[in-house]
């Protein structure tokens, strides 16, 4: 898969994009796992790429403790791009 394919598959961003965020933030994985209430285990996952399409609540809970959008989360835009 080339660079510009990889780039229109927004789950390949979400990773490292939730990385970014969380460092930010100043937070741990343990740290902001309990805060939006998803597990260790599933948070390592998704940061890592293993998982690259969480449910809804994985996510809503991440949005809401990081101070971002979704979609800037998963495809690294903002209202108004």
């Amino acid at each position: 898969m080339s660079p510009a394919e990889s780039d229109r598959q927004p789950g390949r961003r979400l990773g490292p994009r939730l990385r970014e965020a969380r460092e930010r933030r100043g937070l741990t994985q343990q740290e902001l796992a309990t805060r939006a209430n998803v597990k260790l285990d599933t948070l390592r996952a998704i940061e890592q790429g293993r998982v690259q399409n969480p449910g809804v609540f994985t996510l809503l809970g991440l949005v809401r403790e990081l101070d971002v959008s979704i979609d800037w989360l998963i495809q690294g835009t903002h209202p108004g791009n």
